[in-house]
């Protein structure tokens, strides 16, 4: 009898976590991404890396990503270095390091890609010597099969926008880099990503 009351118990204790998506080890409930017909960069920002779909990096010059730090002051992500940081309103690489924002599919589907960026340097400092590189690859951050690539040449102050569709499968990520381009000073950008879902992988 006190056998079965102690599988009752254990049940009863396990079942929260399953329902809730936890972690059997810490108990601590993980990021469940929803599927959606469409996924937004700035209306999805969260303290939480990983809600719908979406985690912030910081990929140093090995091809290694490290998970940024959200920063509630800030309210923003932040890197290794002072400058360097993700936030809806300014985007900005580190000290030989890129700004990485990377989106996971939640199905096996069709994304289509809006992202726009515009250069935002701070009032009295001027841009950069060289600009930024903004560009996205597909599962392997390292990649040199790019899906995009944007220059953003120093003084200039347009919006870029780009556009794509991709065949995804569930759990395949696309990276959003933002690289300073060479010259480190004055990268700040400005980066919109819409992601719109349908249609099935071919």
């Amino acid at each position: 009898m006190k056998k079965i009351l102690a599988l009752a118990a254990l049940f009863l204790c396990v079942l929260p976590l399953a329902a809730c998506g936890g972690n059997k080890e810490t108990g601590k409930e993980e990021p469940q991404q929803e599927l959606l017909s469409e996924y937004d960069f700035v209306r999805d920002f969260s303290s939480m890396q990983g809600y719908r779909g979406w985690n912030y990096y910081r990929g140093d010059l090995d091809g290694n990503l490290f998970p940024m730090t959200y920063h509630e002051d800030y309210g923003m992500y932040r890197g290794a270095d002072y400058w360097m940081k993700i936030g809806i309103y300014e985007v900005v690489p580190g000290l030989n390091a890129e700004s990485v924002i990377s989106f996971t599919s939640p199905a096996d589907t069709r994304l289509d890609v809006t992202a726009t960026i515009f250069r935002n340097p701070p009032d009295g400092f001027g841009a950069g010597q060289d600009g930024v590189w903004f560009y996205g690859v597909l599962n392997d951050y390292t990649s040199e099969d790019l899906l995009f690539s944007e220059i953003v040449a120093e003084n200039e102050y347009v919006l870029h926008t780009v556009e794509f569709s991709q065949d995804v499968k569930k759990g395949d990520v696309i990276y959003f880099a933002l690289s300073c381009n060479g010259g480190q000073n004055n990268d700040n950008s400005v980066i919109r990503i819409n992601i719109k879902t349908g249609g099935t992988a071919e």
